[in-house]
């Protein structure tokens, strides 16, 4: 993966590394490249690849994508991932660290917005309250709620203007 605070860090003096796309949210991202049948045929997000499937359709990362690709109206047109969400693996998936409700909670959103999927939505819902790391301090939830505030809402602004003078 990639971050706006490390990108800079591969460039060299004959390459510059430049991280795109901070301005947009993971659905809207999918948005944009799942209308393209290439990417629909070879999109893989798997780490776990249960049985040697390219997509194994039950971890955190294939969930959230599939639920993206769903709200979009392209998991049916998917090569690589299942075409039904199920449910129970859904209600049995444990939702890893903040990033992961984050992602989570972008497809909720839109789910509620769209008025679609109340069962995913349920589940979804209650995962992420959840989810909350019991060892984190009040600070440190505060500032995973700002970050993912900023994030959805502002598209980073808030991030772009505090590092503006970093580079």
């Amino acid at each position: 993966g990639t971050h706006p605070d490390l990108d800079y860090l591969w460039s060299s003096e004959y390459t510059n590394f430049i991280h795109d796309g901070a301005d947009k949210i993971r659905l809207e991202k999918i948005r944009l490249i799942s209308n393209n049948n290439s990417v629909l045929s070879h999109l893989r997000v798997c780490y776990v690849n249960k049985k040697g499937k390219f997509n194994c359709g039950e971890c955190d990362k294939c969930i959230r994508t599939m639920i993206a690709l769903k709200i979009v109206g392209n998991l049916d047109k998917s090569k690589t991932f299942p075409h039904v969400i199920n449910l129970d693996t859904l209600s049995s998936l444990k939702i890893e660290g903040h990033s992961g409700s984050v992602f989570h909670n972008e497809n909720l959103i839109e789910l509620k917005r769209l008025n679609i999927e109340p069962e995913i939505q349920q589940i979804l819902e209650n995962k992420i309250n959840n989810t909350v790391d019991k060892k984190d301090s009040i600070l440190m939830v505060l500032a995973k709620k700002v970050w993912f505030w900023d994030h959805y809402y502002t598209r980073g602004l808030l991030y772009k203007f505090l590092n503006r003078n970093r580079y």
